[in-house]
């Protein structure tokens, strides 16, 4: 009773309004959160190149994602929304405090395993003379941050009622690494993450969100 009063809440509202861009990792974690839960809202996919001029207006330093809310308040930075949307729907994050720490803390390292990966191929297809030093760097940061998450336990990705935040996110930084970085072979080390990944392959909300 309380979710479908939950979910004629939200379809009353106006709609949330937020500007993505369909390759971005991190404003894929925030297109996954609102149709994960169900918000009403409005979805603009852009190109960073060419940004729309609201878009511009909304956020001067041109990054996804940019939300606005229906009552008007503009947020950015996909890390700043979660906790925004854990807020409005205190089902994110576990409530115990050291489970709810430790797995923002697993978050935060997926984040960065975008971040790597985002300026590996930046440095790699969008410069004139790739830096093999920076090259190096970003892939160093890869590897050693998958090495570390695949000791993490289990329980950090997924959970009895599905995957978690940090699940979401992981999948998400992985099917990244598959559309930039393919030549980084993770699959072959940590087995136990493509059976993740295929968990959230299976959701219809992963498939309408791929990179593409």
């Amino acid at each position: 009773m309380f979710l479908s009063y939950h979910n004629f809440l939200i379809m009353q509202e106006k709609p949330y309004l937020l500007f993505a861009a369909p390759r971005s990792p991190f404003a894929r974690r925030i297109r996954l959160i609102l149709r994960r839960f169900e918000f009403n809202f409005e979805e603009r996919l852009i190109d960073g190149f060419a940004p729309p001029q609201d878009f511009s207006q909304a956020n001067p330093l041109g990054l996804v994602p940019t939300l606005i809310t229906p009552d008007g308040l503009i947020l950015s930075d996909s890390a700043h929304l979660i906790e925004f949307f854990n807020e409005k729907t205190n089902a994110i994050w576990p409530k115990a405090d050291r489970a709810r720490a430790e797995m923002r803390q697993a978050s935060t390292l997926c984040h960065g395993l975008m971040q790597a990966a985002v300026d590996y191929h930046k440095s790699l297809r969008l410069t004139e003379v790739p830096s093999p030093r920076w090259i190096e760097d970003y892939s160093s940061q890869m590897e050693a941050t998958l090495s570390y998450l695949a000791q993490a336990p289990s329980d950090l990705w997924s959970a009895p009622g599905g995957l978690t935040q940090a699940g979401w996110d992981l999948c998400t930084a992985l099917e990244y690494l598959d559309f930039r970085v393919s030549d980084l072979n993770w699959r072959a080390v940590y087995p136990q993450f493509s059976s993740l990944l295929s968990t959230a392959r299976a959701s219809s909300f992963f498939k309408e969100t791929q990179p593409q």
